[in-house]
């Protein structure tokens, strides 16, 4: 059956280019058929919301379990990762530094940080900027060495090559974004203060 006026071309709807989108919203409802799906054109963004954060996540199990991903792998991996940075020459002192006494807290922070990541739950609500403003001794140089270090824990522990990508590029992602955070000055991108 088809919608009355829904072949007019938009511009043919009235003042639809500067009507204010809540009105505009209740021109198109009012116009929508009755027989319409549960939620078909929803008076406001937020009662959609809730059933899209959980096709969001939904999407995500899929993903993960499809790649062999699962709470026993991320506990594994990190386990497995931070025993690796304890022994690291360069890593090693720097967050043995930071977490001296709390690397059992901080394990389980990175356990719920890369669940949340990978299932999309929501459940961390932690401020990753904020935790690493200030630690002594953290350089930009060593980003690569952690991604080094992440990249052959995964070689070892992933379940999967799909799932060794996924978890390898969040972490490059994730190391661009704090060395940038912490560590970039737009200064140094200003062309009249660089030698030529």
């Amino acid at each position: 059956m088809a919608v009355k006026g829904a072949d007019r071309p938009a511009d043919r709807l009235p003042q639809a280019a500067s009507m204010p989108l809540a009105r505009l919203r209740k021109h198109l409802y009012e116009r929508a058929p009755h027989h319409a799906a549960p939620g078909f054109m929803m008076d406001n963004d937020i009662q959609g919301r809730p059933a899209h954060v959980a096709a969001i996540r939904e999407r995500a199990e899929v993903e993960m379990r499809a790649m062999g991903v699962d709470e026993v792998f991320i506990g594994r991996l990190v386990e497995t990762f931070y025993g690796r940075v304890l022994t690291h020459p360069d890593l090693g002192p720097v967050f043995d530094a930071r977490l001296s006494g709390r690397w059992p807290e901080h394990m389980e922070k990175m356990k719920s940080f890369w669940s949340a990541v990978a299932f999309r739950s929501g459940a961390y609500g932690g401020k990753p900027v904020q935790a690493h403003t200030g630690v002594a001794d953290l350089t930009p140089d060593l980003f690569p060495k952690w991604l080094a270090l992440f990249a052959a824990t995964l070689d070892d522990v992933a379940p999967s090559p799909e799932a060794k990508a996924w978890f390898m590029g969040t972490a490059e992602r994730i190391a661009k974004s704090l060395t940038l955070s912490l560590f970039y000055n737009p200064a140094l991108d200003d062309p009249t203060k660089k030698a030529g």
